[in-house]
């Protein structure tokens, strides 16, 4: 029969609260992203797919864990039963498969989130390389795992004629592929993002995702030696805990990490106003939020030195700005431009404003903006 809770092991009762925290976290974060999507009346795309589905490999392992850990987890192997190292046996299988897409779809929902929001081909084509490579290895090393025994029960029940090759070798390589794929990922935007001029919000925004990237990736380090420590002892149960826990922060953070930039219609509706009015979202010299001004100096007639300026909102420098000869301004997108506007004004519709004074220069035009918004899948949210 199970162990119950309280004769566990201290490692297991570890894994146990911080996977309930970061699954309740997870669930927390998730149902916030879907809430923003329903708030801003968006369609669902394949990164929301990707990482509901990666959760879902999450939850699995957790519940595998939970079940390892009423049945030895965390113990030395001499102190288990027979049955009990049966179903350790079944729980690293397991945990084999569930790590593997868990991982690799935190990495494809953050892939076709970039394709999604960047819209330059160079930028796209290295997305749909870093995806191919994910999805490579998704389908390599499932048949890896599977045929790692024949037959496959010939993990938990070895029998005569059936044969299992070393499993540490493709631990490794996955862990190995995985490190080199979280590289790729968190490092492809960057020349995009460094180009960019952001407000406090986006900001943030990256610095947390990038945080939490890097912080996987040490754990995906620490992962590595843990398992090259624990798999080639004969006590691998007692050890196996702490790769659980590794695990479990790996893939919740990764989870966390992919629903962040999601929530922006929530912080603009809800917590920038908060910020706005304790000061925190206000424009700095450093930071903007919105366009750049420019002022427009009014000087007197010769009775006067009176200055005064008005400021004008200019173009934003992601655009070109073309200058017709009709007097009329055009802008069209670079690329990464998000809309179209035609500026123009007519002449005879142009009014003298009658208070005035008759000294110095006046000049006025009645401008008529028009805004297009740009078609496109950044706009569809």
């Amino acid at each position: 029969m199970s162990f119950p809770f309280s004769q566990i092991s201290k490692c297991s009762k570890d894994l146990f609260i911080i996977d309930v925290v970061l699954t309740t976290t997870s669930i927390l974060v998730l149902g916030l992203r879907f809430w923003a999507i329903r708030f801003a009346g968006r369609k669902i795309y394949w990164d929301d797919y990707c990482v509901v589905f990666a959760f879902v490999s999450k939850f699995i392992l957790s519940s595998s864990a939970l079940w390892g850990t009423l049945n030895g987890l965390g113990k030395h192997i001499w102190e288990l039963t027979e049955n009990q190292l049966t179903i350790q046996v079944k729980l690293l299988l397991i945990s084999e498969f569930t790590y593997l897409l868990g991982t690799a779809f935190v990495k494809l929902s953050m892939l076709c989130l970039y394709h999604r929001i960047y819209t330059t081909q160079t930028f796209r084509r290295w997305c749909y390389v870093v995806i191919a490579a994910d999805v490579i290895y998704i389908v390599s090393f499932i048949p890896v795992f599977l045929t790692g025994c024949i037959p496959l029960s010939q993990y938990w029940d070895p029998q005569p004629g059936g044969w299992c090759r070393d499993t540490l070798i493709g631990d490794n390589a996955t862990v190995g592929v995985n490190l080199v794929l979280d590289f790729a990922v968190l490092l492809l935007p960057l020349p995009v993002l460094w180009r960019l001029q952001m407000s406090v919000r986006d900001k943030l925004t990256v610095t947390a995702m990038f945080s939490i990237g890097f912080v996987t990736i040490a754990l995906v380090f620490y992962r590595l030696s843990v398992t090259l420590r624990t798999r080639a002892s004969p006590d691998w149960t007692a050890s196996l805990c702490e790769v659980g826990i590794i695990a479990a922060l790996e893939v919740h953070l990764g989870i966390i990490a992919v629903c962040i930039p999601t929530l922006g219609p929530l912080f603009n509706a809800y917590v920038k106003p908060v910020l706005n009015r304790w000061g925190i979202a206000k424009t700095t010299a450093g930071s903007r939020l919105g366009p750049k001004k420019s002022f427009l100096a009014t000087i007197g007639g010769t009775n006067t030195n009176k200055r005064t300026q008005k400021g004008y909102t200019e173009f934003s420098d992601s655009v070109d700005q073309i200058v017709t000869r009709d007097n009329s301004i055009k802008l069209t997108p670079t690329g990464e431009g998000k809309v179209v506007v035609d500026i123009a004004f007519e002449p005879i519709k142009e009014t003298r404003t009658p208070d005035h004074p008759q000294s110095g220069i006046h000049v006025q035009r009645d401008i008529e903006a028009i805004y297009h918004q740009k078609k496109g899948p950044y706009f569809d949210e």
